[in-house]
């Protein structure tokens, strides 16, 4: 049932807004790796903003 709910609001809130019902992009992220030499490096996507 919560996920009937769920999925009637996710493309019902968006279209009261005036937008598309479906998301056009999607941000991914992680954790920082770490390198061979014990240091952090940050391999994030950067975010993509929908215009």
């Amino acid at each position: 049932m919560w996920d009937d709910i769920h999925d009637a609001l996710r493309e019902k809130v968006p279209q009261a807004e005036g937008r598309d019902a479906q998301p056009t992009a999607a941000v991914l992220d992680s954790p920082p790796a770490k390198s061979a030499s014990g240091g952090e490096q940050d391999h994030a996507v950067p975010p993509v903003l929908a215009l």
